[in-house]
């Protein structure tokens, strides 16, 4: 009897935790504002060591709002500068959202898994670059 009752809580579980998340993928597709958090960061300049850290490590808004209607990233109030970057070139490939741009001579690219909201942000300049681990949630 306990089995039983064990089987159908194990059930109910999955059902409650497996069907919504098939039903939030394609979430991450651009179709709605994005706030991404940055959880890991490294700076790399050519000839020198590597900084890895948090997003105040390498000077990088701990939260950003992803825009792709407007084609602009910002950072959120948070941050102590408004800072917003304009998305050049938007692309879907193969389960994941792209967006490149240039930002203070820097070229910049964003991969973001359309399921798990899980991004990826490179920027690269004159001898240095950086990348930016993250993840997001739809507002």
């Amino acid at each position: 009897m306990v089995y039983r009752t064990q089987i159908v809580a194990i059930a109910f579980l999955l059902c409650w935790f497996i069907i919504p998340s098939a039903a939030l993928a394609g979430n991450f597709d651009g179709s709605r504002e994005l706030v991404c958090a940055a959880m890991q960061t490294a700076a790399c300049g050519y000839g020198s060591d590597c900084i890895t850290g948090t997003a105040e490590d390498v000077d990088f808004p701990t939260f950003i709002r992803i825009n792709v209607k407007k084609k602009t990233i910002s950072a959120t109030e948070e941050f102590e500068r408004d800072v917003v970057t304009k998305i050049k070139n938007i692309k879907r490939t193969e389960g994941r959202l792209i967006l490149q741009g240039v930002e203070q001579g820097r070229g910049w690219s964003l991969s973001l898994s359309e399921t798990t909201g899980k991004m990826v942000m490179t920027a690269s300049g004159d001898g240095e670059g950086f990348v930016v681990f993250g993840e997001c949630t739809t507002r």
